[in-house]
């Protein structure tokens, strides 16, 4: 049984392949007011949302939307699991956020776990209602993410006055060069959708690599490396009902034993789909 219909903001995908049983369920989900009954859990919440769940194995076997943009070589049916399943209070009432990964079943070593593959993210949030717990807002085909087949760690915001989101912050590694991406995911029209996405850590970024510069303080004590760090914060503002991102820059710079260090801030604010960025303050 369909539990509703799907409007899918973003999914970017990877070529895929598995083989799963027949009984495997699809769900076109969009789902505001899918309600179950009853004590929250992680199965009642997966099986509701991707049509069944394995206690045994821990996940559900899906099959996604196909559309537009949908990968001709995605194979059917994929194998879901829960990633966070977060929970907090707004208005006064008990809430859940549930992120979820996909990906396929290997039948072959790194399939699908190579270096650069990444899961597909998806993301229900559930509200406490009388007698059990209705969907507020989701996602099932959210976002591309994570790296050798695994995600990444999903850590749970506060994006607004009444509002709750998500950040998923990347690490990658390429040739001895560290790299980190931040993603942060909120609620918009009665789905999730992904609001800023930026590149935060960067051992290179002007591709002037020195093998002695692999961290902060080897940039600041010799060498030739150009380095910079992000950090980010979500700043209440007057009368706003989502919050303003603040993004705070280190950029360190050494060349023949001369280091410098500069500080720069970056606001971004919401324009009622994603963050934009404000005037550079340096």
């Amino acid at each position: 049984m369909l539990l509703g219909i799907m409007r899918v903001i973003y999914m970017a995908v990877l070529t895929f392949c598995l083989v799963v049983p027949s009984s495997a369920q699809s769900r076109d989900f969009s789902a505001n007011g899918e309600f179950f009954s009853g004590v929250y859990s992680n199965a009642k919440a997966m099986a509701m949302a991707y049509g069944s769940y394995d206690s045994k194995s821990g996940s559900s076997v899906w099959t996604p939307k196909q559309g537009p943009i949908y990968e001709e070589h995605w194979p059917d049916q994929i194998r879901v699991r829960p990633l966070k399943d977060f929970t907090y209070a707004a208005d006064g009432v008990a809430r859940h956020l549930l992120v979820t990964w996909a990906k396929p079943d290997e039948s072959s070593l790194e399939e699908y776990s190579c270096h650069a593959c990444g899961v597909l993210l998806g993301v229900i949030a559930f509200k406490e209602v009388e007698g059990g717990w209705k969907v507020e807002v989701s996602n099932l085909q959210l976002d591309i993410s994570g790296a050798s087949g695994q995600p990444s760690v999903a850590k749970l915001l506060k994006v607004g006055r009444d509002a709750f989101g998500f950040a998923i912050q990347t690490d990658d590694m390429h040739q001895g060069e560290v790299e980190q991406g931040l993603s942060i995911y909120g609620p918009t029209d009665g789905v999730f959708a992904k609001w800023f996405s930026a590149q935060i850590v960067d051992l290179d970024p002007n591709h002037e690599y020195d093998e002695t510069c692999r961290s902060v303080s080897d940039a600041e004590r010799s060498g030739t490396c150009v380095w910079y760090r992000s950090t980010y914060s979500l700043v209440p503002r007057r009368g706003a009902e989502v919050y303003d991102l603040v993004l705070r820059k280190r950029v360190v710079r050494s060349f023949s034993k001369k280091t410098t260090v500069g500080i720069s801030t970056q606001r971004f604010r919401f324009d009622g789909k994603k963050y934009v960025a404000l005037k550079r303050i340096d």
